[in-house]
């Protein structure tokens, strides 16, 4: 074998065995958020005591109903904010 044979193969094997596996052990960590599907509990909507009020009540009987619908809903508000509340904790 000439000389300049024996040194493009001393070359190769030196990139082989020295460059190449330097380049192998650098480990780089990659920290992606990846989305995981929140299970919400089932949160049955309260029945409205506006909807059992007959529609020719006197305005009083209506308007104590529509608090109390009123009352119902906001706690209904509540109980699904809480539900949502803990699909945004990690």
């Amino acid at each position: 074998m000439s000389t300049t044979v024996k040194i493009i193969n001393g070359a190769v094997l030196f990139l082989i065995l020295v460059l190449f596996p330097a380049c192998a052990t650098r480990t780089i960590t990659v920290q992606v958020p990846v989305p995981v599907p929140c299970e919400m509990p089932d949160i049955p909507k309260p029945a409205l005591p506006i909807d059992t009020v007959p529609k020719d009540s006197d305005i009083f009987v209506i308007d104590r109903a529509l608090w109390a619908s009123l009352e119902l809903i906001e706690g209904y508000v509540v109980q699904i904010q809480t539900a949502m509340a803990g699909c945004r904790q990690p």
